[in-house]
Formats: structure tokens, sequence, C-alpha cells
């Protein structure tokens, strides 16, 4: 009874389905997270002022020790706050009731979201290992 192609259209839509759900999803979690906006501006604002400090000042090894830490501490509020600016105004599902432009035009920008969200995703992973791999070279090189 099934044709050629039905799983594959299945597939597709679970697909579909899934990265919708993924947008509204960082939506919702953005929007209920917004009062972290300011701390993470605080806290790039501190990693960034101290390795700058440190990297000015510093003369050996055993003075930058607080280099590693602070740049890991940079890269991660950075992308905490690139995530509480970007997904703050994700657009909701265009319904019936919209025109067929206006429909196009909704669908246009969550796509963008999807991108967005998907490389969300796929930096926070880079930024896991490349912190695991930074703090283990720090933990060696400093003995902690």
């Amino acid at each position: 009874m099934l044709g050629q192609n039905p799983p594959i259209i299945c597939l597709q839509q679970i697909a579909a389905l899934c990265f919708q759900m993924m947008i509204d999803k960082l939506g919702k979690l953005s929007k209920s997270i917004q009062f972290l906006r300011l701390p993470a501006i605080g806290i790039s604002l501190l990693c960034l002022i101290s390795a700058i400090y440190i990297v000015l000042t510093s003369r050996s090894m055993e003075e930058d020790i607080y280099f590693v830490p602070s740049l890991i501490g940079l890269i991660w509020s950075i992308s905490a706050l690139s995530f509480l600016l970007t997904f703050h105004s994700v657009p909701e599902k265009a319904d019936s009731s919209f025109s067929f432009f206006r429909r196009i035009g909704r669908g246009i920008r969550r796509g963008w979201y999807w991108f967005l969200g998907f490389a969300f995703i796929a930096i926070s992973i880079a930024a896991i290992i490349t912190s695991y791999r930074i703090i283990s070279i720090w933990f060696r090189e400093y003995g902690i």
C-alpha cells in the first residue's frame, strides 16, 4: 500500500516539526531568563577587562595564571548574551488568518531563526569542547 516516498516524506515532516519546536523552545527559554542579561554583560566586561589587564601587565607565566579562566568566562558570557539577545523575539507560527505573502514572510523569518538556532547549538558544542581542552591544558601547565 505504501508508495515509494511516504517514509521519506514522514521523516521530513518529523524533522520539520522538531526544528519548529526547537525554535519555539529556544524563544521561550530566552524570554524566561531575560533577567540574566545584565549579569551576562557585567561578567563579559569583567572578564574582558581582566584578560586585557593580564596580557598588558604579566611578565611571566606565574603572573598570567588567571588569563585562561577569564578567557573561558568571556567566551561563555558572550555566548549567553548572544542567546538572550537573539532568541527573545522569535516570531510565532503563521496561522490561517494571515495572507499568503504574510505567511511566506513569517516562514522566512522563522527559517532564519531556525538557522540561528542550529548554529547556536553547534557553536555551543564547539565551545564546550574548546573549554574542556583549554582547561585541561591550563591544569596541566599550572599544576592546579
